[in-house]
């Protein structure tokens, strides 16, 4: 894992559900549907192609523009969430932080 990527962070919402989430930060030379694919290709083992095109969830070039650095002072910030390849994922201006919700096979 790289120093830019923080260590899974993991908690039992109650005994059935386990969450766990993982933030990775954005690079400075890597778009954020960059960041997104890399982040999930890391916490599924998967390499990138082998996951499901990122474009079939949200319009990648919209998404970029979103999160662009802009001179606007009074400018909100953005927060995202897309669901992505079994993840729900929270996109900020400087991180990606993938979000896995695991039922227990108890049911």
């Amino acid at each position: 894992m790289s120093s830019r990527d923080d260590p899974t962070r993991e908690r039992v919402r109650d005994e059935a559900t386990t969450i766990r989430s993982n933030r990775f930060d954005i690079g400075a030379n890597e778009t954020p549907s960059t960041a997104i694919v890399r982040a999930v290709s890391r916490v599924t083992g998967h390499d990138e192609d082998e996951l499901p095109r990122l474009y079939e969830r949200v319009d990648p070039d919209a998404l970029n523009s979103l999160f662009r650095e802009t001179t606007e002072e009074n400018r909100p910030t953005p927060v995202l969430w897309v669901f992505y390849a079994g993840f729900n994922v929270r996109i900020t201006e400087s991180h990606i932080e993938t979000v896995d919700h695991r039922r227990s096979n108890s049911d």
